[in-house]
């Protein structure tokens, strides 16, 4: 029988009458009861009885761990609590009363943060109790206040609270106000919706946008209610930031903490990551790594690079945003390749490396020589503002982006030293008519020129500064430009149109960043299932669905018990769910290796509606039937299945009866292949590879049309997870609610399977392994 334990830890507790109360019982009880008793403060209040803080206690019956304790007994309105030692507790029986069996270590309990010690803890709780310690309502600053000046009382009414001179009879004024706009009732506001990549129209609070383990609503309200943890955070091995096993004692950080790369890596792959203050290569000779590759880290009050060690940022994709302070880099490397870093400022000392290849850089001030080798320069952040270089600056290839207003006013690069010009410039914003100028830049002297030509722009240099004059149109202007992804590769394009009277004037350019953002595989319909291998956690039984729809099947579980089969490293691919033969001869009718989804199918892949399928498949063997994704039920016409056989119907999809089958379609063995199918309503085409092997139509069959009926959707068998087990592997598996052409069957078997960074666990060179070789991306 386990022990009945209380783990009373880091308390305060102000006018109390009999203290911890430890069982004040003469019954013989098998185990003893038992408490950790530690960084607790016992407060009596003014004229209070002071009586011990623990009592009750029997030897037959109670073991004690006791720590250290604080008790203020003295009933006085001084805040003079007195620390008190095992020893000083065991001999005073006005401190601890009663008898026990008093231990020297602490009893097995689930480890909880604790302060250094009880006057830490008394500290932190009395900053930090109540819903809002940062705004409290009138009863919790009452008792704030009363534990501080000793002079509460207990409260059993609100009576006694008027009395105290809480107003609204007691309840205190409670703040009015609209609650925020959410479109899906979610619990969770559009605002912070779509700052975090999730969709306020669609409810998502059981999502898990970061793949961290926690839902979505969990997220929100964690970010709404924050507070620092106990001390720094120090971030563990090689891995996602957003794991929270990664950094000390499972805590996420939040925007109130203080965060630290020391000896290890962390890379952001998702939106929503937080820190206080962002610490890197603080140990002597610490190699603190952190790599951005998608998503965005915004932390509260500074990055500081390499304190002591070797830190370094690899910024690949995604937003570090730093909100105050700024980065510093002071003897570590900061390469930004891609991405988004938006600054107040950026500082480099001596011996330090900023190297700018790519990306996007927004900052007020940066504290060096600068050197641009083909990022994006944006001149004063959103709107216009300014920019200061406190140094040289040089402009060998890349983007100076600049806005421009109808007032005259526009963003301004001040340069502290010689400017070397190069590379093109971006403009965006408007201006009221022929003739108007913008000083742009300023700097002790200038050398080089813009790769900029325009027959309705000048650029001169009058001393150290340099204007833009706008000469108006001298032709017709072009039309307004269709909608342009502002990261496609494209080339320099000056875009002038009107609206009224007003002149827009946009630049679309941009970089490339060397790092494949996201996937580009088409999607027909809605995306029901997105199934990932990067997803797959082999302590898990569920395999996330990546669907962002609102006619969702849920995540997938194992047919069978325990979890999933899942394996490293399979023919280049890090990850795969394995898929052993099960030819079900242990009778217990289900194919329990197969995985099927939590919800049955949505109408929209039911009757004879439309559908696509395709998933990367890495087949052992061809023994009889062997099926990728199915479901649907026994009898004409209710079963939709894709499978591959053995014998001369290589090819097959099967309805139950209606059967649509081509020979000559061998699926590979012993290599990772791209599967496909479609149904129009009346034709099924199917695919291996990118490649169209053959429309069969299934409107001469009798049984003609489908009738496929709702239930599970089954990955690695047949309908319900009963027949047709797959042998092999299988990776990234997709379900459309539409029907794919060929063209975009082709496309997505070349996007190939999606692979790192974002939801492998550390392993981002997809070796199988997470080691020092995932330090370069």
């Amino acid at each position: 029988m386990r022990s009945q334990l209380v783990d009373w830890l880091d308390n305060v507790v102000y006018n109390y009458h009999s203290g911890f109360q430890a069982g004040e019982s003469e019954t013989d009880v098998n185990p003893n009861w038992r408490a950790n008793f530690d960084g607790n403060t016992y407060v009596s209040n003014v004229g209070g009885s002071g009586r011990p803080m623990m009592t009750g206690g029997r030897t037959q019956n109670y073991d004690l761990y006791y720590g250290l304790n604080a008790l203020d007994r003295d009933g006085d309105s001084s805040d003079d609590p007195i620390t008190y030692t095992r020893a000083q507790a065991m001999a005073d029986q006005s401190v601890v009363s009663s008898a026990y069996n008093w231990y020297a270590t602490p009893f097995d309990a689930p480890p909880v943060w604790q302060n250094a010690n009880p006057q830490e803890a008394y500290l932190r709780v009395l900053a930090e109790f109540g819903a809002t310690p940062w705004d409290r309502d009138e009863v919790n600053q009452l008792m704030h206040d009363d534990v501080l000046a000793r002079s509460g009382s207990r409260i059993s009414d609100e009576a006694q609270l008027v009395a105290r001179g809480v107003s609204n009879g007691g309840f205190g004024a409670l703040g009015g106000g609209v609650a925020p706009l959410d479109s899906d009732g979610d619990g969770m506001p559009n605002d912070w919706e779509t700052k975090h990549g999730t969709d306020p129209f669609s409810p998502n609070n059981n999502a898990d946008y970061d793949q961290d383990g926690y839902t979505d609503l969990e997220e929100y309200l964690n970010d709404l209610a924050a507070f620092a943890a106990i001390g720094p955070l120090e971030f563990h091995g090689i891995g996602r930031y957003a794991d929270s096993k990664r950094w000390t004692n499972d805590w996420e950080p939040s925007r109130m903490d203080e965060v630290r790369i020391g000896n290890a890596a962390a890379f952001v792959d998702a939106p929503g990551q937080k820190a206080g203050s962002l610490l890197l290569g603080h140990q002597d000779g610490a190699g603190g790594r952190l790599y951005l590759t998608s998503g965005w880290l915004e932390v509260s009050d500074g990055v500081t690079i390499d304190a002591a060690g070797s830190g370094r940022v690899e910024h690949y994709g995604g937003e570090l945003r730093v909100l105050n302070g700024g980065v510093d880099i002071v003897d570590g490397e900061y390469n930004l390749y891609g991405g988004r870093l938006e600054s107040p400022s950026v500082d480099k000392q001596a011996g330090a490396l900023f190297g700018f290849s790519g990306g996007e850089l927004s900052t007020d001030r940066i504290g060096f020589d600068l050197t641009n080798n083909g990022g994006v320069i944006e001149v004063g952040g959103e709107g216009v503002g300014q920019t200061v270089v406190e140094g040289d600056l040089t402009l060998n290839d890349g983007i100076l982006s600049l806005d421009l207003s109808s007032t005259g006013d526009s963003d301004l690069l001040v340069v502290q030293g010689h400017a070397t010009l190069g590379g093109t410039i971006s403009l965006s914003g408007s201006t009221n008519g022929h003739g108007q100028s913008w000083i742009i830049m300023s700097a002790d002297s200038f050398s080089g020129s813009f790769d900029f030509e325009s027959p309705q722009f000048s650029i001169t240099q009058n001393g150290n500064l340099l204007t833009l004059h706008w000469a108006g149109f001298l032709q017709a202007p072009v039309p307004e430009p269709a909608t342009i992804s502002a990261f496609a590769l494209c080339a320099f394009v000056l875009v002038l149109w009107r609206r009224t009277a007003v002149l827009l004037v946009v630049l679309v350019a941009s970089v490339s960043s060397g790092v494949q953002q996201a996937s580009a595989v088409t999607v027909a319909g809605e995306l029901v299932v997105d199934l990932r291998a990067y997803d797959l956690d082999a302590n898990s039984s569920t395999w996330f669905n990546n669907d962002q729809t609102g006619a969702t099947v849920g995540d997938f579980k194992k047919k069978g018990a325990g979890d999933l089969n899942v394996v490293s490293s399979v023919a280049g691919v890090g990850k795969a769910l394995y898929l052993p033969l099960d030819d079900n001869t242990d009778g217990d009718g289900v194919i329990g290796n197969s995985v099927v989804s939590s919800s049955s199918t949505p109408t929209a892949l039911e009757g004879n509606s439309s559908r696509s399928v395709e998933a990367w498949v890495y087949a052992n063997s061809l023994s009889g039937s062997s099926t990728p994704v199915g479901w649907g039920h026994s009898g004409n016409g209710q079963m939709s299945s894709f499978r591959y056989t053995s014998n001369s119907v290589n090819g097959m999809f099967s309805g139950w009866f209606i059967d649509a089958g081509w020979g000559g379609a061998t699926l590979p063995t012993g290599q990772w292949t791209h599967v496909a199918w479609t149904y129009d309503g009346a034709s099924v085409r199917g695919f291996i590879n990118g490649q169209l092997l053959s429309t069969v139509s299934l409107t001469s069959n009798t049984n003609y049309p489908l009738t496929t009926q709702d239930d599970l959707l089954v990955v690695g068998a047949g309908r319900s997870g009963e027949t047709d087990s797959f042998n092999g592997y299988i990776a990234d598996v997709r379900v459309h609610t539409g029907v794919l052409s060929p063209a975009a069957v082709a496309n997505n078997f070349g996007e190939g399977i999606l692979v790192g960074p974002s939801g492998v666990g550390g392993d981002y060179n997809n070796d199988g392994a997470v080691n020092a070789a995932d330090y370069t991306v």
